[in-house]
């Protein structure tokens, strides 16, 4: 599926502004990330930032928090 086709909410995801074909590392992908955040005026809760750093060394994540809790970011 193409991200820009209409209907699809493919052009919200950061890397979209990447080039086709480019690969992010995972510290890559974290900072582009954590710029598209930003530039939204978001913040993380720190459960959300442990685990992008988790996942940015290549550990495996389980994020169990309660309903509310940022979960779906």
């Amino acid at each position: 599926m193409d991200p820009f086709e209409p209907g699809s909410l493919g052009w919200l995801l950061p890397w979209a502004e990447t080039g086709e074909g480019d690969v992010l590392s995972p510290d890559e992908a974290l900072e582009v990330f954590l710029e598209w955040v930003e530039a939204r005026g978001m913040e993380l809760w720190p459960h959300q930032e442990d685990a992008l750093m988790d996942l940015a060394v290549g550990d495996s994540v389980i994020l169990g928090t309660p309903t509310g809790s940022g979960k779906s970011m």
